[in-house]
């Protein structure tokens, strides 16, 4: 209960500090500013860590992003919205494969010709940086026996501090890119939703246990799948919480009971949900991790924060759908350097009551991404495949597969265009 009410009172300070004419230039909002003053508090006065409150909220970004989705994919749309087309679909999800395989092809190429012959470290280093950016914290705590069986005792603190150093690049590049994109978003920034203040207390607590519901129901899915098959890759309860919303939402419009979901409602508790989602995620990060390796990392990072850049400035004008291609890329960033949270974060910053579609079709390709990289099969197996398949031949698989991927969703979007009378050159 102290840390739930104390999480309130900070959230509610931080809003009134977020008030201040700099923050809301730079729409900085008040979950942000702070979950930084509480990653700088945390970071300083260490014995604060074993509190209550730390280990509470330390539990709570799995489970407030859950949340959003399941508000997100509850909300009853015309047939027109229902989801994103098959061009925009593949084209987010090749744009995924491509970021993530560059991850993997940077770390591999970077560890066979400089820090394998000159920093002496083995190849499972390689994983390193798509373990932290792409796949965080999570991933990197998953990875720590691939890492002993692979020569890289310390692998797992090393990806801990990879996924820090993620979220922090993400966050202030985050940022940056919003500010200089701003000029070009300025009448989506303006506009606000006005939520319904007016709705009576019982439809609000009906929606809050449709929301909380389909979490729960996807929790119990997401460990009787465990149960079943132990060796399928474990997807983040998000996955299974949009799933059984988009059901529970398809049942009650088969029933006739649609009018039961208020997408006022909705849409002010997944707002609500994310605030606070961004100060827990942000504040219970630990910055004390083992750093030996610390020149090689940073070299590391910084080629892997390049390729980020890259994607985000070329790769959504050749891949994303016009229209949405800043929010999905802003979305991608975010997921690319930390956590989807931050990528949800920086949405708000120039969509700030998410009326962008972007955000559903991002959840749409996470179940096709998630199996397999940022924590997937191919992350977890790939120190393993390095020992046993070899680098050289690693590497121009990822290498051939980006090239792949790529052609085929220019096509795609190249398809899309001239079926609607525009063009897209390669």
């Amino acid at each position: 209960m102290s840390s739930l009410l104390l999480a309130f009172v900070i959230l509610g300070f931080f809003s009134l500090v977020s008030k201040l004419n700099f923050f809301i230039k730079y729409k900085i909002q008040g979950s942000l500013i702070a979950g930084i003053v509480g990653l700088a508090f945390f970071s300083v006065f260490t014995d604060f860590q074993n509190s209550v409150e730390y280990i509470s909220w330390k539990d709570w970004p799995g489970i407030t992003i859950a949340l959003v989705f399941s508000a997100l994919f509850l909300e009853i749309r015309n047939k027109s919205e229902e989801k994103g087309n098959f061009s925009e679909l593949y084209t987010q999800t090749s744009y995924v494969y491509i970021a993530i395989l560059g991850q993997m092809f940077i770390g591999v190429v970077s560890t066979l010709l400089i820090f394998k012959p000159i920093f002496k470290l083995p190849m499972s280093f390689s994983s390193i940086l798509e373990n932290g950016f792409a796949g965080g914290h999570g991933t990197a705590v998953a990875m720590k026996q691939a890492y002993l069986d692979n020569g890289l005792p310390n692998g797992s603190e090393y990806a801990l501090f990879s996924a820090t150093i993620g979220i922090i690049l993400g966050i202030a590049g985050g940022i940056f890119l919003v500010e200089i994109s701003k000029t070009n978003k300025t009448k989506i920034i303006e506009e606000h939703v006005e939520y319904n203040t007016s709705f009576d207390l019982p439809k609000l607590f009906i929606n809050l246990g449709i929301i909380c519901g389909g979490v729960y129901l996807g929790y119990l899915l997401k460990n009787r799948i465990k149960e079943l098959n132990p060796t399928l890759p474990e997807f983040p309860l998000f996955v299974y919480s949009l799933i059984v919303s988009v059901i529970v939402r398809n049942f009650l419009v088969y029933i006739g009971k649609k009018s039961l979901i208020d997408n006022s409602i909705i849409s002010f508790l997944s707002n609500f949900f994310m605030e606070i989602l961004i100060f827990t995620a942000i504040s219970t990060m630990n910055l004390s991790v083992i750093t030996e390796a610390l020149l090689p990392m940073m070299l590391l990072f910084s080629m892997g924060f390049l390729w980020n850049l890259l994607c985000y400035f070329l790769l959504r004008k050749k891949l994303l759908s016009d229209d949405i291609s800043l929010e999905l890329s802003l979305l991608n960033f975010g997921m690319l350097n930390g956590t989807t949270a931050i990528g949800l974060m920086l949405l708000k910053m120039i969509d700030p009551d998410l009326k962008s579609r972007a955000i559903k079709i991002f959840a749409e390709s996470a179940p096709l991404t998630s199996p397999v990289v940022g924590g997937g099969v191919l992350t977890l197996s790939l120190p393993y495949l390095l020992e046993s398949v070899g680098s050289v031949p690693i590497a121009m698989i990822l290498f051939f597969s980006i090239v792949i991927i790529y052609i085929s969703a220019v096509y795609t979007k190249q398809k899309s265009h001239q079926q609607t009378g525009s063009n897209v050159q390669l």
